[in-house]
């Protein structure tokens, strides 16, 4: 009998502060003997001494000057990067480019939800659906080696992979419709319970338990003042 061959997970993570890192890892063991699962930081494979310089940087500033590392993360945080780069982040930019350069996008683009009026479903219609297929085709013929299938109509997306000489992978564009799926752990867990993708359903609730072992321990815990006596 043919050995059943088992599905494969790549989980991509960032390794600032081993949060993801460790999350990651615990995924990957607890997959362990039913998915073939690799973990890639693609900091620490693309840019490994610059990723231990910056790292190192970042352990060291939060731990030592929180104050300083709050104050890079409010003026980040409040910055539009995509509309006024930054440019000292200019060769971060071209590495990403080069890194993505065999990497195509189509379907719903997060960076022209503006212009679009908001995240709009695509491939509703056949016109939009016959331009998608032609636009996989296009991008194949260019020498992209994969191409991201995201908002897209289960429909459309099954017939842009079957008229893709290359790997889909989908991002809200239904399930069994592209050669791969791609899904952000925190939505998959439930780890971010304001804000789930309409298109994920959560397979835990990993904050509602996180939140019921922080409640159980304050009530063990919790001490009275002034109810301690000699």
């Amino acid at each position: 009998m043919e050995k059943r061959r088992l599905p494969r997970i790549l989980i991509v993570t960032a390794g600032y502060g081993e949060g993801h890192n460790s999350a990651a890892r615990g995924v990957r063991d607890a997959l362990a003997g039913r998915a073939e699962v690799r973990v890639t930081d693609l900091c620490a494979e693309a840019m490994p001494r610059m990723f231990r310089l910056t790292r190192a940087a970042y352990l060291w500033i939060i731990s030592r000057l929180p104050r300083l590392w709050k104050l890079m993360y409010e003026v980040s945080d409040k910055r539009n990067l995509a509309e006024k780069p930054v440019k000292g982040l200019a060769p971060v930019e071209r590495f990403l480019e080069r890194l993505l350069r065999d990497w195509k996008h189509i379907g719903l683009l997060p960076q022209k939800v503006l212009e679009e009026g908001g995240y709009k479903i695509k491939g509703k219609s056949s016109a939009e659906e016959e331009a998608l297929v032609k636009d996989v085709e296009a991008v194949a013929e260019a020498g992209a080696c994969a191409v991201v299938v995201e908002g897209v109509t289960p429909h459309a997306a099954r017939q842009i992979t079957v008229h893709s000489p290359i790997p889909t992978l989908g991002i809200g564009s239904g399930a069994h419709t592209c050669d791969g799926d791609v899904v952000v752990i925190h939505d998959l867990v439930g780890a971010f319970p304001w804000f789930v993708p309409a298109f994920v359903k959560p397979r835990a609730d990993v904050a509602g338990s996180m939140t019921a072992a922080v409640r159980e321990w304050m009530k063990d815990s919790y001490t009275e003042p002034g109810s301690i006596s000699s």
